[in-house]
């Protein structure tokens, strides 16, 4: 699993970090999934 110490699940993720587009676009893929069976 993807692990970071900004965890974009708790609003931890820092804008001007260039890992934090990778993180949100995990939050993303995660939200996705979840509304898939």
């Amino acid at each position: 699993m993807f692990q970071s110490r900004r965890n974009p699940m708790k609003g931890n993720v820092i804008p001007t970090q260039p890992d934090a587009l990778v993180g949100r676009i995990f939050w993303f893929i995660a939200k996705f999934r979840e509304k898939r069976p």
